[in-house]
């Protein structure tokens, strides 16, 4: 009777065992974070997310959502990038200043125009049409577009500007230099959503 009872024992234990490994097999597999983004798609953005995980970290992309297989401390650098990439459209400013104080032209360019990212500003001069696009590389950078049309040509200009700093360049569209400088006039927040499951 006594090795009947040593054999239950053992028998007790390794099914407790078992059933623990179960338990925190499950619960570790069940770790889910599910982003939702809303000013970009997961597609979009898929390379910055696989650079930015670990190789062991698990990830699917629906439409508008990411769910990871981890915990939200596992990829908190990752929660940090995707907060920077799913910010709204900034709102910007872009001004203009001649570096000739006696500057009297027939077609001049305009004082400020308001931008706001990723769309088409328009400045029509006589027989030209420009038009303005602003896309954010960084905190303290972004790039300018300048797109002129005429009759006979058309020229793309492409401006990488600090922010809230003056920049000498020479429009495709006039023979002469001036200044230009962008500032954000109204940063929009992100607004992706975090939860656990």
């Amino acid at each position: 009777m006594v090795a009947q009872r040593k054999g239950n024992t053992i028998s007790k234990a390794i099914i407790h065992l078992i059933i623990c490994i179960i338990i925190c097999g499950c619960d570790s597999s069940n770790t889910k974070t599910i982003v939702t983004l809303h000013h970009t798609t997961p597609t979009s953005i898929e390379d910055a997310i696989q650079s930015s995980l670990e190789p062991d970290i698990k990830y699917s992309i629906t439409e508008s959502e990411i769910v990871f297989f981890a915990s939200q401390k596992d990829i908190k650098g990752t929660l940090e990038l995707l907060h920077f990439l799913d910010t709204g459209p900034a709102l910007y400013q872009l001004q203009f200043k001649s570096l000739n104080k006696n500057n009297y032209s027939t077609h001049p360019a305009p004082n400020t125009l308001t931008l706001l990212e990723g769309q088409y500003a328009y400045y029509n001069q006589k027989n030209k049409i420009n038009r303005y696009k602003i896309k954010r590389r960084n905190k303290q950078q972004s790039l300018l577009t300048i797109e002129t049309q005429s009759k006979n040509s058309a020229q793309n200009q492409f401006i990488l500007m600090d922010h809230n700093k003056w920049i000498e360049i020479q429009p495709a569209t006039l023979n002469k230099k001036i200044m230009i400088k962008i500032d954000i006039i109204e940063d929009a927040p992100a607004t992706q959503s975090i939860h656990k499951q």
